[in-house]
């Protein structure tokens, strides 16, 4: 009797055509626009700027209740706290601890983001392509990689403990894009490298500002140090698995983060002064 044929699992390079299609998908615009779940955030800050533009919502005037503006949209409460967190980028509004969302004048134009993804987007497309990343770097690593990589680690620590945000993303940056650097396909460092350094544009910088601290740097510390674990190893499945876990933690705590309408608050004045930035509560 024939033995029925038995399927193999695709080999590691195969999986890369489903991320480099995934990022083509993220990058090329259709002729025809249609409202997609990650262009929710743009829909909503558009409605709202029309109405401030419109004055329906008049300046110095303060913004409904978070929840119930998520009611009228018909859309969830950290969908409206993303779409103010642009809307407050380009001035149109202020966001005042304990007194809620007031509408201002922009001093500038404001940001184009009708090519933008939103950061908790970028986040999931990030946890796909540096999984595989993760796991395909495992058989290159080699101990002087992997001292490289510990001394990135050390560096974080110090930024974090000094504490310094922007030496701190430096330092996540340096750690991501070695991983990448080490499979030696200079389109999927491309990727990498620019999916990071979305953390730099305006919209970027100002979720930071909401949401980074100490406390969250630390968490990404002990991820790091799992992720080099896994390396140190050689082990595939290992490394994209603390790579994965890393990504939706990080995502996670930004997504939490909103949900609960708070940003995160740090006792430490020279992170708030260093990161030129101070706290507020968003509704």
């Amino acid at each position: 009797m024939r033995r029925p044929q038995t399927f193999q699992r695709a080999p590691t390079e195969f999986r890369f055509e489903y991320v480099i299609e995934t990022w083509l998908l993220l990058q090329l615009s259709m002729p025809i626009k249609v409202i997609e779940p990650r262009r929710l955030y743009l829909e909503i800050a558009g409605q709202i700027r029309s109405l401030i533009e419109n004055r329906e919502f008049r300046v110095k005037s303060r913004l409904p209740a978070e929840r119930e503006l998520a009611k009228q949209f018909g859309v969830s409460r950290p969908s409206v706290r993303e779409a103010l967190i642009a809307l407050e980028v380009e001035g149109y509004v202020d966001v005042r601890p304990g007194s809620g969302v007031f509408v201002t004048t922009p001093k500038r134009p404001a940001p184009d983001y009708s090519r933008t993804e939103g950061p908790l987007e970028i986040m999931r497309a990030r946890k796909v392509i540096e999984g595989e990343i993760a796991a395909e770097a495992a058989a290159h690593m080699r101990s002087k990689d992997i001292t490289v990589l510990r001394r990135i680690l050390l560096e974080l620590e110090r930024a974090a403990a000094a504490p310094d945000p922007n030496s701190c993303i430096y330092a996540d940056r340096s750690f991501h894009l070695y991983i990448a650097r080490k499979i030696r396909n200079s389109m999927l460092l491309r990727i990498v490298t620019d999916l990071f350094d979305q953390r730099s544009t305006l919209l970027g910088k100002q979720f930071g500002a909401h949401f980074d601290n100490p406390k969250t740097w630390t968490a990404v510390i002990a991820e790091h140090r799992k992720i080099i674990e896994a390396l140190a190893v050689g082990d595939p499945e290992q490394a994209r698995k603390t790579m994965h876990s890393h990504l939706s933690r990080a995502h996670d705590r930004w997504a939490q983060q909103l949900e609960n309408g708070k940003k995160s608050r740090t006792n430490s004045p020279s992170w708030k002064s260093r990161s030129g930035t101070t706290t507020r509560r968003l509704g």
